[in-house]
């Protein structure tokens, strides 16, 4: 139902925000029971959309003054929007594949914290100390980047690191299952297809 979609879509628009500022554990995709769902009377599922809303008021208030973390919040929810399962459901709850055009807003509100305010023209450079941090924060996600990428590279690395990474998803262990009975390993698959069953 539509109210359940919107309260789970909140919960996890602040979840994939801490994936962003955090990326240590990512996965291709974590749909398929391997999140809870947020029920009723589970808090959060009232106070992430209640949060949201007011940050969505604040940004929208701030946008008319030029704030970069303003423009950046707008963006981030626009962009999450069409993934998100609140206008219609879609065949996927979670994925850090659906934040990278999110993301950008998330850049931008990062890069306006790191940098601060800079007068317009005035040809003001960072401090030494916000540069150390801005070179810092661009390196480690550099870093986590390259580390991930060969993941993306075959379905057997993409399905085996999404089995071990993503153990209670359906869709993780019927793709991994896939990938084996492509490969003609029946028996390997049939467990994975057991798994995912299971799971369903």
């Amino acid at each position: 139902a539509w109210g359940e979609r919107a309260r789970n879509a909140a919960v996890l628009f602040f979840r994939a925000l801490g994936r962003m500022a955090f990326p240590a554990r990512l996965s291709a995709d974590e749909s398929a029971w391997s999140i809870p769902l947020v029920r009723p009377h589970d808090p959060l599922g009232w106070v992430c959309p209640v949060l949201l809303a007011a940050l969505v008021i604040l940004a929208i208030s701030r946008l008319s003054s030029r704030r970069p973390a303003a423009l950046g919040f707008l963006w981030l929810c626009l962009a999450s929007l069409p993934t998100s399962n609140l206008p219609f459901p879609t065949g996927t709850i979670f994925a850090e594949r659906l934040a990278y055009l999110p993301s950008a807003g998330f850049c931008l509100i990062a890069a306006s914290w790191i940098c601060g305010a800079t007068r317009s023209g005035s040809g003001a450079e960072l401090s030494l100390r916000r540069r150390v941090l801005l070179a810092g924060v661009a390196l480690t996600f550099s870093a986590r980047t390259v580390i991930r990428n060969p993941v993306w590279d075959s379905d057997e690395a993409l399905f085996s690191n999404l089995v071990r990474v993503s153990p209670g998803s359906a869709k993780a262990h019927y793709d991994f299952a896939y990938m084996n009975a492509e490969k003609g390993d029946q028996r390997t698959a049939l467990r994975h297809y057991t798994r995912a069953t299971e799971i369903y």
